[in-house]
């Protein structure tokens, strides 16, 4: 048997493609790729440092003494003295308490959903394009093997690289939240050697996460240029009203006496869980709806209200929300859980109007609400940017259409401002219903034996609501502008000749 000599640069062999190439192709190379990796890069990010934040405040240990004692007596007639004890470094007492560090733990988890979100929304930016550049591949011989490791690489790659730069970001944070403000006032513990370990972690979690999201639109795109979509089953209507049936159920637990910090906790992990469950399954059912081709009975597109002015801004933001379901619904459960923390501010709002309190209880309650509504302005901002997002790349898609209707006499000022509406007529409802919900809720539940409390709910509720309101809509404007380039993209009169 003779050797044959194997040249270094010899091509790879049929359906495997070379790692020149793979790299080549992963790359970013037009604006809407650098788009897409900025915007997943930035949304990983995010994920690492609300991760990090939470594992710092969790690995917080009171060891400093208060001054104070506690004195209680156990079941046994036996008398106990405890001293109270805090963490040291000035932090604040939702950090330093022991009973109060769980639910800021549980606030810096929370943030992670919004960027979740984001990142999810961001990896699909130009979806129709990466549809025709598989669908090339495909034709010049590319595996479907192929097609899936330039996705994950992609994904993977992005994540990765936000993974790597949540470090930094971190501790700018900690330079804003845990150094520049004055002792007593510190959102963040001073970092320790343990926390560049949780870095490492985080970064490898963020890698495979995005490896696995890779993967996963791999699955659902299809291979070839002529493979049709993996479309899942819609869930059932049940999926969305037994966790909220189920939620608002848990809820009258809450005025047991005597309930633990620790069940506290768990309570309302689940009941963010079940509101989580119901808005992921009408995403689901809302984006089956729009993409099923079952046979269905037509139905009239929701515009809500028509500016007299200018009716035909409703009805293409209404057009344009129905082609994006699922990023909608997914927004707008997001929203709704914001706004459901706002109408338990409302609630607060109603006893400190209505009640002698403490001046220093007035000032723990009220940083306590204030740090709570920078929390949820976060996510509001996060998760319209995701929103943002699909609706413009929504109008890339369609971009022939855009330019005709721009051609037509739209000008792209007037298609911004549809962008606009398009924002508001998700965020408002969806915020206005959770205000009104958690306000009601938590108030009748925790001011049901202060009878002025009550009496002035209903009015503490419309005023967060307005204010909401207000903030929501100037937010929708300034993302709508800030996003006018892609607009401006998708409305350029040469994709008239776009097939």
């Amino acid at each position: 048997m003779s050797a044959v000599a194997t040249h270094p640069e010899t091509p790879a062999p049929a359906g495997r493609m070379s790692r020149e190439v793979l790299r080549e192709l992963s790359r970013p190379r037009t604006p809407v790729d650098r788009l897409r990796a900025g915007a997943t890069t930035a949304a990983a990010t995010g994920i690492g440092v609300a991760l990090l934040m939470a594992a710092a405040i969790a690995a917080v240990r009171s060891t400093e003494p208060t001054g104070s004692t506690l004195h209680y007596t156990l079941p046994d007639g036996t008398k106990v003295q405890e001293e109270i004890l805090q963490a040291p470094g000035g932090l604040i007492s939702f950090v330093a308490d022991t009973g109060l560090r769980s639910g800021t733990t549980l606030a810096a988890v929370l943030l992670v959903l919004p960027f979740v979100a984001l990142a999810l929304q961001a990896a699909r930016v130009g979806s129709l394009a990466l549809e025709r550049e598989a669908a090339l591949l495909t034709l010049a011989g590319a595996a479907p093997a192929d097609l899936r490791r330039v996705r994950v690489r992609r994904t993977a790659s992005a994540f990765a690289l936000g993974g790597m730069l949540a470090g930094p970001a971190y501790l700018v944070a900690w330079l804003v939240l845990g150094l520049a403000p004055p002792y007593g006032s510190r959102l963040l513990p001073a970092p320790e050697p343990w926390l560049g370990l949780a870095w490492l972690g985080v970064v490898l979690a963020l890698a495979a996460a995005g490896a696995v999201l890779g993967t996963w639109s791999s699955a659902r795109r299809g291979s070839g240029p002529l493979a049709a979509r993996a479309r899942a089953e819609a869930p059932s209507r049940l999926h969305v009203v037994l966790p909220v049936v189920a939620a608002i159920g848990l809820f009258p637990v809450f005025a047991v006496p005597g309930l633990s910090g620790v069940l506290s906790f768990a309570l309302l992990l689940a009941e963010l869980l079940l509101l989580l469950w119901a808005a992921g399954a009408a995403s689901a059912r809302r984006a089956a709806r729009g993409t099923s081709t079952r046979p269905r009975r037509t139905r009239p597109l929701r515009v809500g209200f028509l500016h007299p002015r200018d009716p035909a801004a409703a009805v293409l933001a209404a057009a344009q929300r129905a082609g994006n379901p699922r990023a909608v619904a997914a927004a707008a459960g997001v929203l709704f859980l914001c706004g459901f923390s706002f109408g338990v501010e409302a609630a607060f709002l109603a006893f400190f109007g209505t009640e002698p309190v403490d001046s220093h209880d007035v000032a723990f309650y009220v940083t306590g609400v204030a740090l709570a509504a920078a929390v949820a302005a976060v996510a509001i901002l996060v998760a319209l940017a995701a929103l943002a997002l699909s609706l413009t790349d929504h109008l890339l898609g369609a971009r022939r259409a855009v330019a005709s209707t721009d051609a037509l006499g739209a000008d792209t000022t007037r298609l911004v401002a549809v962008q606009a509406r398009a924002l508001t007529a998700t965020a408002l409802p969806a915020m206005t219903a959770g205000i009104v919900l958690g306000g009601l809720l938590y108030g009748t539940l925790t001011l049901g034996a202060t009878v002025d409390a009550l009496r002035w709910l209903p009015a503490s509720i419309l005023l967060v609501a307005a204010l909401n309101a207000a903030a929501v809509v100037l937010a929708c404007r300034v993302l709508a502008r800030a996003l006018a380039g892609r607009v401006r993209a998708a409305a350029a009169l040469e994709n008239l000749r776009t097939p």
